[in-house]
């Protein structure tokens, strides 16, 4: 019940963010000192969840509890953990890149190459937070500029890319990956789009602040809802890992 809750208000708060600026004429100016201090903000949060996504050790844990720190594959997931790698060093840095139990159940969840398992959720918030954080800096140094005939295309991408990442768990029969994979790329681009639009319109650093905040909220509901799903799908599960 806890998780429905916060899904609605992240929901309806969503689209009284696009109301909000709506409610504003559009007038494009150049970067002030507050663009470029939430800009540094929404970096630094772009930073740690590329970080989170390549080091999910402690994200994992969110997820699952301490089920991995005992975990035992029975012997319907037993060939898919045997037969793809979940790590990779890389100059000596150990990086996670597939966390989830590969049965049936969460096969669509991971996609794997050259021998190894890559979860599809944190591969696509990390291209999301990549690609943000790389138009952002483009953005803020007028290499790349929002049109006042885009703006409203930017609001509504989005609302719409905000809530496909929020109600994403709730497709259990979303099968395809690589759709899976854009609609995480498209909801941390979504806060990235809702984020610059609230500056152009409100240009308030509060209302920015708001947004900044309001997203990590976003995020913890999405991963509030993937871990009720997830508990939900390995409490019916036959037979149990």
């Amino acid at each position: 019940m806890y998780s429905i809750f916060m899904l609605i208000t992240s929901i309806l708060s969503s689209f009284l963010i696009g109301l909000m600026i709506n409610s504003q004429p559009v007038s494009i100016e150049k970067s002030t000192i507050r663009t470029y201090v939430v800009g540094l903000i929404f970096s630094i949060i772009c930073i740690f969840g590329i970080l989170a996504a390549l080091f999910p050790k402690q994200c994992s844990r969110t997820f699952h509890g301490n089920k991995d720190k005992n975990f035992k594959p029975s012997q319907h997931t037993k060939y898919a953990e045997n037969h793809f790698e979940k790590k990779s060093s890389i100059f000596n840095i150990m990086i996670v890149h597939g966390h989830h139990t590969l049965c049936k159940e969460f096969s669509h969840h991971e996609f794997q190459m050259l021998g190894k398992t890559f979860c599809i959720g944190c591969y696509g918030l990390l291209s999301g937070a990549i690609l943000s954080l790389s138009v952002m800096i483009l953005y803020l140094f007028r290499f790349w500029t929002i049109k006042e005939y885009t703006f409203n295309i930017m609001v509504l991408f989005g609302i719409i890319g905000v809530n496909l990442g929020l109600i994403k768990p709730l497709l259990a029969k979303l099968k395809r990956k690589i759709l899976r994979y854009l609609i995480e790329v498209f909801f941390v681009f979504g806060i990235f789009a809702l984020l610059v639009t609230v500056d152009i319109a409100l240009k308030n650093l509060m209302a920015d602040l708001y947004i900044i905040l309001l997203s990590l909220y976003w995020l913890w509901t999405k991963i509030t809802v993937t871990r009720f799903v997830h508990d939900k799908t390995c409490s019916i599960c036959v037979p149990k890992c």
